[in-house]
């Protein structure tokens, strides 16, 4: 999974491992066995970024466009530098239907 974003943060482009995290996009518990091995079912995020993206407080749109939740409150969205985010490239075919799933069943929609 790391090899397919050349072993950066799918977000920021940190090249810093030790501050990136393979975050599941599907959660563990929820996939496959299949899917928990899947490397479209993962992403690189600094480490953050991963605790919001896992919290459902952050996800990705289609597009790789960081949608945020209204969880967090406009200051909080600053002081996390989460405001007009986008992964360095859009995410792959298959990536899109674990992001579906994370946006429908992990992330925190407005209200």
């Amino acid at each position: 999974m790391l090899a397919h974003w050349n072993g950066k943060c799918a977000v920021t482009g940190s090249a810093t491992l030790d501050a990136i995290r393979a975050s599941h996009i599907k959660p563990w518990r929820d996939s496959t066995d299949a899917e928990r091995l899947d490397y479209h079912n993962g992403i690189p995020l600094a480490a953050t970024l991963d605790a919001l993206f896992d919290a459902g407080l952050i996800s990705f749109d289609d597009n790789g466009v960081v949608l945020v939740s209204d969880a967090l409150d406009d200051v909080e969205q600053k002081t996390l530098n989460v405001t007009d985010l986008n992964m360095i490239h859009p995410p792959s075919g298959k990536s899109l239907m674990y992001l579906k799933y994370h946006r429908d069943n992990v992330f925190i929609r407005p209200k």
